[in-house]
């Protein structure tokens, strides 16, 4: 709201300061073990359709609003499966508030190269990033197979901080690359570029923070994949029980 109408946003700003504050001193842990968080939704996935691919993982922070860190999303999380034979996409997106999946038809522009079981944990991607420069929080991550321009395949986090600011992470290696070399000169090859921007907009869409929190009563589920309800409702439940714990602790113990 602050770059589409910077009136309005100070009007709200001032007006609702409590819930737009930022929180300082205690935001939550950065999202782990999504490898394994990966591959647990990738077989309750297969239950919605026996080919589905994982195609990307999106992790949106919310951690400088004090409202979503205290209702559990402080971090969105978003996977994105694709089934051929079904022609759809599957986008599976949760938090410690709640869940929720809906499919929708196969898109060319969607990002879907399958990605491999093994790939580097965002916080190791993270501090590889930190090591090239990076100093602003977490805003965004993704994680994708890229396809340069110049050929060959390429599996990267995208990670951009609190001013945007990106940085391209090789996922097997730990190496970097110039975001440009992902998607193209910048500026210059301005559709391939617009392309990459869509891309990834698609994949890190996710809905505002819930209004009801795990106190509040479990949020509303559109869901086809019963099994990726169930076990994030047992995982949330897990959370509550063990506040320390995070998403991916959660999901590991009450995987069946």
């Amino acid at each position: 709201m602050q770059q589409t109408n910077p009136g309005y946003a100070a009007t709200l700003a001032s007006q609702y300061a409590a819930d737009l504050g930022s929180v300082p001193d205690r935001a939550p842990p950065i999202p782990s073990q999504l490898p394994m968080l990966a591959r647990q939704m990738l077989g309750s996935a297969r239950q919605w359709s026996a080919d589905a691919a994982l195609t990307a993982i999106a992790v949106q922070s919310y951690t400088q609003y004090a409202y979503a860190v205290s209702v559990g999303n402080a971090y969105i999380f978003n996977f994105t499966f694709v089934s051929p034979s079904a022609g759809q996409v599957l986008t599976a997106t949760f938090s410690q508030a709640g869940y929720q999946d809906h499919p929708d038809p196969l898109r060319d522009n969607v990002l879907g190269r399958p990605l491999p079981d093994s790939f580097i944990d965002l916080p190791d991607a993270l501090e590889r990033a930190r090591m090239r420069g990076m100093r602003e929080p977490l805003d965004h991550a993704l994680l994708a197979v890229w396809q340069p321009p110049r050929g060959g395949e390429v599996l990267a986090w995208i990670i951009s901080d609190r001013r945007l600011n990106t940085y391209a992470i090789d996922a097997i290696s730990g190496g970097s690359y110039r975001p440009e070399n992902l998607f193209g000169p910048i500026p210059g090859n301005d559709a391939q570029l617009r392309a990459a921007v869509a891309k990834a907009k698609e994949a890190l869409a996710a809905p505002p923070p819930a209004p009801a929190g795990p106190a509040q009563g479990v949020p509303v589920v559109h869901s086809r994949c019963i099994m990726c309800e169930i076990q994030a409702g047992q995982a949330r439940q897990y959370i509550i029980n063990h506040p320390a714990a995070s998403m991916g602790e959660a999901m590991a113990a009450v995987s069946h």
